[in-house]
């Protein structure tokens, strides 16, 4: 699992939880949380290119590399 933090667009902090195992779809599931409370905001799974997109739009430096 990777973890990035970033502030979304409406300003709170969140955190995305992404699984480095694709799944048998071949995408990455994940879940978001709020960084402040740690409440659970919701789940899904994204392609690798869905969130290397979801990185680069919260200007999130790290790469996804799995």
């Amino acid at each position: 699992m990777k973890e990035y933090y970033y502030r979304n667009d409406i300003g709170y902090m969140k955190k995305i939880v992404v699984a480095t195992t694709p799944n048998e779809n071949g995408k990455y599931n994940f879940t978001l949380w709020n960084a402040q409370t740690g409440d659970f905001c919701g789940q899904g799974e994204k392609t690798k290119e869905d969130i290397e997109d979801f990185l680069k739009h919260y200007k999130i430096q790290d790469v996804f590399n799995v």
